[in-house]
């Protein structure tokens, strides 16, 4: 080894070690701030901020969709959004699924229709019901269906959940009817 590349080597190790001594300084600064009144109050309320699920950056349509979440719901009002008509179609795709086409509300070749229950959680047994094509006028004649004037139903559907819940908390559930009921339609 060069004697310059020995004196470069053992600046680098003087360089690190004193900036380890300083590390270590700070931390034992810190452990001695931690003691403190101020400081303790300060990591405390650091600490309650993260770990609450309303942050100030969640709007309040987040804060709906949260408190959905964390609360049971039984669906009590029998109502749906209709989501789509569909045609088994021919081939699978193992990787994708069945390979189902959307067709026309009044096609008479459709297998299945699709509701959501508008009062259900996503993933709950209850929320998506897919009925068999024949018996639809069935299902629509004793149930309140809303069928969505937008092409993309599924995002009507979960904006107007949205705005149910938001009524029912933020006003009352007989308020949330009063719209709902408007949308309410029979073909």
């Amino acid at each position: 080894m060069k004697s310059e590349e020995i004196e470069l080597l053992r600046e680098n190790y003087y360089s690190l070690v004193k900036e380890k001594q300083e590390l270590l300084a700070i931390k034992k600064r810190i452990l001695e701030l931690e003691q403190t009144s101020e400081v303790k109050e300060y990591l405390d309320l650091v600490n309650r901020i993260n770990s609450k699920h309303c942050s100030k950056e969640k709007s309040n349509r987040e804060i709906v969709r949260d408190a959905i979440n964390f609360s049971n719901i039984t669906p009590t009002n029998d109502i749906y959004v209709y989501i789509g008509t569909y045609k088994y179609g021919n081939e699978t795709d193992i990787i994708h699924g069945s390979s189902d086409y959307l067709v026309s509300r009044n096609d008479h070749t459709a297998d299945y229709v699709v509701y959501y229950n508008l009062e259900a959680k996503r993933y709950n047994l209850n929320f998506s019901i897919e009925i068999p094509y024949e018996e639809v006028d069935k299902f629509e004649g004793e149930h309140k269906v809303i069928y969505p004037k937008k092409f993309n139903r599924e995002a009507y559907f979960y904006d107007l959940q949205d705005e149910y819940f938001t009524t029912v908390i933020l006003e009352s559930e007989e308020k949330a009817m009063s719209k709902i009921k408007k949308l309410v339609t029979k073909i």
